[in-house]
């Protein structure tokens, strides 16, 4: 901390400098002009105040940080100059603006750099690989305190010993012959290696974001890095860069790099969530990171050749051309390669950040010529669903008719709960042409007056928006149900107004088709017999007492013959899943062994207690934010399902038991509880860094894969609902 507060004390004290030299006119000199510093000072400063202020519980936050902060206190040499000119100023302001000056702390930036290192990504690393970044740790400490230091000496060395003003000046950050900088890199080099050898670690489902934030930080510093180390070691290279177009060419390459890492990072970071920073940040702020890196990417080569080009004002057109031909020549590639990709650069930025809308116009504009050509109302919902979901990416979508005789709008394959056209549902959607949003926990006012059946209804489809089907007099025809987006982004106008037309020309093919049923087929004699809220959904299963086996409709079990009663879950859980046998109980619920029919997978399907409509849809927010702690010895959580107001959580399904179960046929071998505890110990660090509480660690909330891989399970459920059954 006391580092992040001498780096942000040295970048206000720069830029204040800059500002005051900006005001009284001074000039600078230098290949680029100031401002591009103060840039990369403002950028690197407003990236590590986020991280160490967002990141208040997760000390990866707080040092990668700290060490923007370090590094944007790097570029202030630039911005000091104009106060150390200026001769109107107080000694103490001059006096201050000197000392922080000397005051290096990016000296310790390899150190900050192997700290953040050792604890990125979270698993554990190997021993030898342990013993190896404590070594280095300990290195870049000793190296940043002596660099730090003979800094501070070397800016008084006038009052010293000649002899030590001569070694000082080794030390020296500025100095002409100064180790400073090959240092600093070649301890933050391996570092950087040392990122990479550790991504495997993070497991399969975090190699990616982990991958990501490690090339971009790589990837972005490397162009300067490896600038610096040549010219300080190779002196043909330093005597080749001295050249104004030599070091313009390396800057247009180097600046943008090194100012895309606070953004590039910083995606990774807030959007990919590869560290716990707490910073709640909407989508179109994280598509103004992006697109401001684009375009810093874009206009800092184009404003280095400007300012190259104003500094040579002077000079004939002709002696401009014969000195810097070949520097022109790239410059004039650079720019015509910049022009050529700016528009292909920022479709890619817009179709990635807003594909929805994109892919919309086009799937729903063709879903109005396919409606028309549908004559099946089985197979009309099924073209709703699909295309919407390609469109929009819901959680969910949940087509309704209204039925001929009954006239309940119900669901034509019967995967959802019907809904009387009589209810108030029905009435509020049937007096406008407008989508109708539901948020339940918000507890909207016309939601306050539906009856406890219809709210427990909308809680059970997991409903987000609903558009109606009507019928060109304006009677109800049947209801699209939406759940919430999978990127938890709001529905935008444009996903309304497209969802409008298409449930327009549905309409007209559901309108056309009802005519044609009423005409020719005449009415059903069952049809009188759909459920309704209430009372809707799957009929309950029965559950064999001895061996767990859930059936319908028979006597006794198939498998073992047993007696069977009734069970808390039915045999299919609407289409998504089916239901298989009882194995576990609980104080929360019983837990079954289910099947996901769409991937074919097998899952543990456990029943929470009953809670009411609103507190459904909290457990269905909270469910989704456990799931987005992801950890290799965690449980995977799918979802949140309900069935007649009672929720029933979707998690991973353990084919190795728990270690309940394998303490019942004896005890663990002293290393096999040294590995278990090992890698719970790392995924609880995780879960608390994610600010969840387990509270109800024990053998049988511990399972274990098929390859015997142990996963911590049920993390957060006491609090979750505690929290939903007080509410």
């Amino acid at each position: 901390m006391s580092l992040a507060l001498i780096a942000a004390a040295k970048i206000l004290a720069g830029l204040a400098g800059f500002a005051t030299g900006i005001a009284s006119g001074a000039s600078y000199s230098g290949t680029f002009p100031p401002w591009i510093h103060a840039v990369l000072v403002g950028t690197f400063a407003g990236a590590g105040g986020l991280l160490v202020v967002g990141g208040r519980r997760d000390e990866r936050a707080r040092l990668l940080g700290t060490l923007y902060l370090v590094l944007g206190s790097t570029f202030t040499f630039r911005l000091f100059a104009a106060a150390a000119a200026r001769t109107d100023l107080p000694a103490g302001v001059s006096g201050a603006a000197l000392l922080l000056s000397a005051v290096q702390p990016e000296a310790f930036a390899p150190w900050l750099l192997w700290k953040f290192v050792a604890r990125f990504p979270s698993a554990a690393a190997p021993p030898r690989i342990e013993r190896l970044m404590r070594v280095a740790l300990g290195v870049a400490l000793a190296c940043g305190a002596i660099l730090f230091l003979g800094n501070l000496l070397a800016r008084l060395a006038s009052r010293v010993h000649p002899l030590l003003v001569t070694l000082l000046s080794r030390l020296d950050r500025d100095g002409a012959a100064s180790v400073f900088w090959p240092v600093e890199i070649l301890l933050i080099l391996p570092a950087f290696a040392f990122m990479f050898l550790r991504v495997p670690a993070a497991g399969p489902r975090e190699q990616r974001r982990v991958r990501l934030f490690t090339a971009s930080l790589a990837g972005g510093a490397t162009p300067m890095l490896i600038d610096v180390i040549a010219e300080a070691l190779i002196p043909p290279f330093q005597a080749f860069m001295s050249q104004p177009g030599a070091r313009l060419a390396s800057g247009l390459v180097a600046y943008p790099a090194l100012l895309s890492v606070p953004f590039t990072t910083g995606y990774a970071v807030i959007v990919e969530r590869v560290l716990d920073v707490r910073v709640v940040i909407r989508k179109a702020v994280q598509y103004a990171i992006v697109k401001l890196t684009a375009a810093a990417l874009l206009v800092l080569p184009i404003g280095g050749l400007a300012w190259l080009v104003y500094r040579q004002r002077n000079r004939t057109l002709g002696s401009l051309v014969a000195g810097d031909v070949v520097w022109l020549l790239a410059g004039t590639a650079i720019l015509f390669g910049i022009y050529r990709a700016r528009r292909p650069m920022f479709d890619a930025i817009d179709r990635h950040f807003f594909r929805e809308q994109y892919d919309a116009r086009t799937i729903l504009a063709g879903l109005a010529m396919q409606v028309r050509e549908v004559s099946d109302l089985p197979e009309l919902a099924r073209l709703l669903r699909v295309e919407i979901e390609r469109a929009l990416h819901p959680d969910q979508v949940a087509v309704l008719a209204r039925d001929i005789v009954s006239e309940a709008l119900v669901s034509p394959d019967g995967a959802w709960a019907p809904l009387a056209s009589s209810s108030t549902v029905a009435l509020l959607c049937s007096a406008s042409n407008e989508p109708f949003d539901v948020d339940l926990e918000r507890d909207q006012a016309v939601l306050r007056r539906l009856p406890e059946a219809e709210r427990a209804w909308l809680a059970g489809m997991g409903a987000r928006l609903i558009v109606p089907l009507r019928a060109a007099g304006g009677r109800l025809l049947g209801l699209i149900v939406l759940g919430g987006k999978k990127s938890e982004q709001p529905f935008s106008r444009e996903d309304r107004s497209l969802l409008s037309a298409a449930a327009a020309d549905a309409s007209l093919a559901l309108e056309n088709w009802m005519l044609r049923k009423a005409s020719g087929e005449g009415t059903r004699e069952d049809s009188g017999q759909t459920t309704l809220p209430g009372d809707f959904g799957s009929a309950a299963g029965e559950e064999c007492a001895v061996c767990g086996t859930v059936q319908a409709g028979e006597p006794q079990c198939r498998v073992c013959g047993g007696r069977v009663g009734p069970s808390a879950i039915p045999v299919t859980l609407g289409t998504k899943f089916t239901v298989q046998r009882r194995i576990g109980s609980g104080g929360m619920g019983v837990v079954y062994l289910g099947t996901d029919v769409a991937l074919g997978r097998a899952v543990a399907l456990k029943t929470l207690p009953r809670l009411s409509p609103r507190s459904v849809e909290g457990l269905r927010r909270e469910a989704r934010a456990m799931a987005a702690v992801d950890h290799p010895n965690l449980a995977v959580i799918h979802g949140l399902e309900t069935w007649k107001d009672v929720p029933i959580l979707v998690c991973e399904f353990f084919g190795g038991g728990t270690l309940a179960d394998r303490l019942r046929s004896g005890r663990l071998r002293p290393a096999d509880v040294g590995r278990v505890g090992s890698v719970l110990a790392d995924a609880l660090t995780h879960l608390h860094r994610s600010g969840l509480l387990h509270r109800d660690i024990k053998p049988s909330n511990i399972g274990f894969t098929w390859h015997g891989v142990p996963k911590l399970f049920d993390f957060g459920l006491a609090r979750m609902l505690e929290e939903r059954v007080g509410a």
